[in-house]
């Protein structure tokens, strides 16, 4: 009996254990009670220290995308259209090589080599995003980053995200599970927006294709 007992407990605490664990894992990492101000700088400094990522850049103003596929510490590859030259590029950097076609009509991008090119250092994503984004990197290390305000709680492509609005108009959405921004737009000058995807790891190699 004593030995049922001691069974029915252990069963029970283990069962309450796992139950609270999975609160836990559950639980948001953002909240609308959150500190924008913390959130925002949080969710840039993340994006940084992302393992990998794949993201979509749309620039309106120029019928521009980018698509981007970045694996730390120094992969990432990057396809551009400008549709309206009906222009496209890919290029490819692993750690200080760089790959890159040049832009080329559209539809040659297929049957164009790579040129190869040696850089002094490797590619820092922090830097793609600081040029990308208007120096904000920049001014986040500099401490130059004070007004930041809650938008509100939305849905992008099927996703929850917390909205926020820092420097120079530029919106942060992010992830209340995981505080990685979920899509970043600029309200001004360019209206650029990125869309950032974090659940499958991009596949990056030298191209075959080399001149």
């Amino acid at each position: 009996m004593k030995k049922s007992i001691t069974s029915t407990i252990l069963i029970l605490i283990i069962s309450a254990i796992f139950s609270l664990g999975c609160k836990v894992l559950k639980s948001n990492v953002v909240s609308e009670k959150s500190d924008p101000k913390e959130t925002y700088l949080n969710a840039l400094k993340k994006l940084n220290e992302a393992k990998f990522f794949n993201m979509e850049e749309n620039l309106p103003e120029y019928n521009q995308n980018k698509s981007i596929k970045f694996i730390a510490p120094d992969k990432m590859t990057r396809y551009f259209i400008s549709k309206s030259d009906n222009i496209s590029s890919n290029t490819i950097w692993i750690g200080k090589t760089t790959y890159d076609t040049g832009e080329v009509d559209s539809k040659a991008l297929s049957q164009t080599p790579y040129q190869k090119r040696e850089e002094v250092r490797p590619i820092e994503m922090k830097d793609n995003l600081s040029a990308v984004l208007g120096g904000l990197y920049s001014r986040v290390e500099k401490g130059q980053v004070t007004d930041v305000v809650f938008l509100s709680k939305e849905n992008i492509d099927g996703k929850e995200v917390f909205s926020y609005m820092g420097p120079s108009r530029v919106v942060i959405s992010v992830s209340p599970d995981t505080g990685l921004p979920i899509q970043i737009v600029e309200k001004d000058g360019s209206k650029r927006t990125l869309k950032f995807d974090y659940d499958k790891e991009p596949k990056i190699e030298v191209p075959t294709n080399v001149k």
